[in-house]
């Protein structure tokens, strides 16, 4: 009876209590319902726009051509946004003679393609080629020349006895040394400050043993034997 008078007694601030709390559980419970929706609502919008813009990206095709060190070169067509380890993955992958050396230093394989693109991977031996092969040959000598060291070491056993002349012998050296012993008068005349004159007196006084004994014999003057001494030979 006690609690029953006194809730008649505060029954105003009782049902005061009740709609009080009653008000607050319905507004919290309307609340959160706004607020998950909105919240839903701003993650689907999201999601959306994510999957809008990544559909928009794969939209369309590319044709790209592919040639070199690969299983299957060719025309290849790809989804916008496929990269190179997709293209050489539809080619079969690269040959054996690629080179790996270039591969894995020039070629990035998570390169987006673009339309258009030519790409070529290159063999080995483009990379690192081979030294060439050289061909040996045989050399062919001709017949030596007749020089002056040669025709010096004819025989002259028999000039004394008429069969060879000295002066028939035109001995001249390639470098232009001449034999005074055996040279002809032409020969002789081609020396530096020798005329007719002096060849004669040369031939007609053979032989000679040294530069000295030539100018004694001949009687050539000193500044003629200074020209000549290094293009002589006895």
């Amino acid at each position: 009876m006690v609690l029953k008078d006194f809730i008649f007694q505060n029954l105003y601030y009782f049902i005061s209590l009740v709609a009080l709390l009653s008000g607050l559980l319905t507004y919290l419970y309307f609340y959160n319902r706004e607020v998950l929706s909105y919240s839903v609502g701003t993650v689907e919008i999201e999601n959306s726009d994510i999957n809008s813009s990544v559909s928009s990206q794969k939209v369309g095709h590319i044709v790209v051509d592919l040639s070199g060190a690969v299983e299957r070169p060719g025309i290849y067509s790809l989804d916008v946004g496929d990269r190179l380890a997709d293209l050489i993955s539809l080619s079969g992958g690269v040959a054996n003679e690629v080179s790996e050396k270039w591969l894995s230093k020039s070629l990035n394989l998570s390169s987006v393609l673009q339309d258009q693109q030519k790409i070529y991977i290159p063999f080995e031996w483009e990379v690192s080629p081979r030294a060439p092969a050289y061909e040996i040959k045989e050399l062919e000598v001709s017949e030596p020349l007749v020089t002056s060291s040669t025709a010096s070491s004819v025989d002259t056993t028999n000039i004394s006895d008429g069969a060879l002349e000295p002066s028939d012998i035109a001995v001249e050296d390639t470098g232009g040394i001449v034999n005074v012993n055996q040279a002809s008068e032409e020969a002789l005349i081609e020396l530096p400050g020798v005329g007719e004159v002096t060849a004669g007196k040369i031939i007609d006084n053979r032989p000679y043993t040294n530069i000295q004994e030539l100018g004694e014999k001949t009687g050539i003057y000193a500044s003629t034997i200074d020209k000549i001494k290094d293009l002589i030979i006895f």
